[in-house]
């Protein structure tokens, strides 16, 4: 048993394979060379007027026919029968369905909300620490964010910065978000919650 073709209930479009009576493809054939019916769940055979526009030869005995919103507005079983006279006929079963909604998506260029944490690094002769690596990593996870109805998932991999040759180093982290902060050199681990304002790591609560 042949499986239906799916369609949604909008505009679309079928490719049916035509077959001469000497079971030759039909590559030859025009829009008026066929009759095409279409039979809506629960209804009957009703003629379905093809034209230049609406039934294209794409090759090798396959044809394009065009259907239309109007044509798929009833949901379940939906046939089209093509006949001619120098062809066998055909009939096609479809299955229309209901289309399916575009995924929403945050707005074009939408970023998080950040906030820059920034702090200095020194020895205890109080020269600066260059070239010092400071990681940050989010770990209330799941974090999500809701820009507008959308969900967005924030990944808890490692950030990370070095300090400057003054020992500065800044880094944006989400706004809100609980993040661990560890400065491997220093012997210092602790986890915060990123203002809504720029603040210097040592000053947050």
């Amino acid at each position: 048993m042949t499986t239906p073709l799916l369609l949604q209930n909008t505009a679309s479009s079928i490719v049916v394979y035509l077959e001469l009576s000497t079971s030759l493809p039909a590559t030859t054939l025009t829009f008026a060379d066929v009759t095409v019916g279409l039979r809506k769940e629960g209804g009957a055979f009703l003629a379905f007027p093809v034209t230049a526009l609406t039934f294209t030869n794409v090759g090798s005995g396959f044809y394009e026919i065009v259907v239309t919103a109007a044509d798929t507005d009833t949901l379940g079983s939906l046939y089209f029968s093509i006949t001619g006279a120098t062809i066998k006929a055909n009939l096609v079963a479809a299955r229309v369905v209901v289309a399916a909604s575009a995924p929403p998506v945050p707005p074009a260029g939408y970023t998080p909300p950040t906030t820059t944490i920034f702090g200095y690094l020194y020895d205890q002769a109080g020269i600066a620490k260059s070239n010092v690596t400071v990681l940050c990593r989010i770990i209330s996870k799941p974090t999500i964010l809701h820009p507008t109805s959308q969900g967005i998932l924030i990944t808890d991999q490692f950030l990370t910065t070095v300090t400057d040759s003054y020992g500065f180093f800044s880094i944006d982290l989400i706004t809100s978000a609980q993040v661990e902060v560890i400065i491997a050199d220093a012997n210092y681990r602790r986890v915060i919650t990123v203002p809504n304002t720029s603040s210097n790591l040592f000053d947050i609560p």
